[in-house]
């Protein structure tokens, strides 16, 4: 699920992200454990996890982590498979976003 904002911008509503690609590589176990993970973050990427997770009612950090990994999975495997990522801003002016495949 991803939050979207209704046609006032001002509350979120829950999306469905089940046509998002995976890539290729990524073998996931049904059976695995949960890796635990312990992240040092500076201040502003904090706030902005908190204004996140805040704006889509996540119920957890750990919600917001799992959910932008499968929306930035998605977005490299379109990128990476040729495709451009398009924002249809609402004057109706469009924008190809950068995805960045190496850091």
């Amino acid at each position: 699920m991803l939050a979207k904002k209704d046609d006032a911008g001002k509350h979120a509503t829950k999306v469905a992200v089940d046509n998002v690609k995976e890539l290729p590589s990524v073998a996931i176990e049904a059976d695995s454990a949960p890796a635990r993970l312990q992240l040092i973050l500076p201040s502003q990427s904090m706030a902005r996890l908190t204004s996140i997770k805040d704006v889509t009612e996540a119920a957890s950090y750990a919600e917001v982590i799992r959910r932008s990994l499968r929306i930035y999975e998605g977005l490299l495997a379109e990128v990476l498979d040729g495709s451009s990522v398009v924002v249809r801003r609402t004057d109706g002016s469009e924008e190809c976003l950068p995805i960045a495949t190496v850091l």
